[in-house]
């Protein structure tokens, strides 16, 4: 007997929908995240902040430069909330851009809003001072419109920094109740989400607390033993 192991019961449903994969065949086993993510000393996130330039408050993004992950309308509604708030922080993206399907409005939009000093391009950011770069921003925002996982809300929510995700399957599956969720489409909405999270402190903390105890659910050992049970059924069959 064969197998498929999904990462998320969205995966799942696309895999039924797209190749006609029976239910049976597929095993549902979430990825973990690692142990090194974690709420940071201040010390480490001054030291990671001097490191990459990061100003002192943060809005974060960490994911591929890719048009799926909408970040033109994170944009948008980022200027849109620090005109609305006069938040003096800025918009810190974190990562590569992926060649094969760049966001091409991307910068001419951060152009043509006078952006181009609020909103900083990281680049790759090594693991190890991920947790720092997480520890020390004011929100995590996650726009994306389709992901298979979404595994960068938990490392955020490890980190204790309250999440704003687009409700997507997949997100919604791994996050809970964890995050604050918005039509990531609509500028606005996505605008007084940021507004929300930040001036809201009741709402911050409530997030908090249960973002981190939504990412403990999620561990290597327990994908690594979900993957080994489904490898023993497959040979004993």
């Amino acid at each position: 007997m064969n197998k498929l192991i999904a990462i998320s019961e969205s995966t799942a449903r696309d895999l039924r929908l797209h190749y006609q994969i029976p239910s049976e065949k597929i095993e549902v086993i979430h990825h973990g995240i690692s142990k090194e993510f974690h709420h940071c000393a201040q010390a480490e996130i001054e030291a990671v902040r001097a490191k990459y330039h990061l100003p002192e408050k943060y809005l974060l993004h960490v994911g591929r430069i890719d048009v799926r992950k909408n970040l033109t309308r994170l944009a948008e509604a980022f200027n849109l909330f620090k005109k609305e708030s006069g938040f003096s922080g800025k918009l810190v993206l974190v990562g590569e851009e992926y060649k094969k399907c760049p966001d091409k409005r991307l910068i001419p939009t951060i152009n043509r809003l006078g952006l181009e000093k609020e909103v900083i391009f990281a680049g790759g950011i090594p693991e190890k001072d991920l947790s720092p770069v997480y520890s020390g921003a004011t929100a995590f925002v996650f726009p994306s419109l389709h992901e298979g996982f979404g595994l960068v809300t938990l490392e955020a929510m490890a980190c204790q920094i309250p999440v704003i995700t687009h409700k997507s399957d997949a997100v919604s599956e791994v996050v809970g109740d964890a995050a604050m969720f918005v039509d990531a489409e609509d500028v606005a909405q996505l605008a007084h989400a940021m507004g929300e999270i930040i001036q809201n402190e009741e709402l911050r903390n409530d997030l908090i607390n249960k973002g981190v105890l939504r990412a403990r659910q999620f561990t290597w050992e327990c994908c690594a033993q979900k993957t080994l049970n489904v490898y023993s059924n497959v040979f004993r069959a």
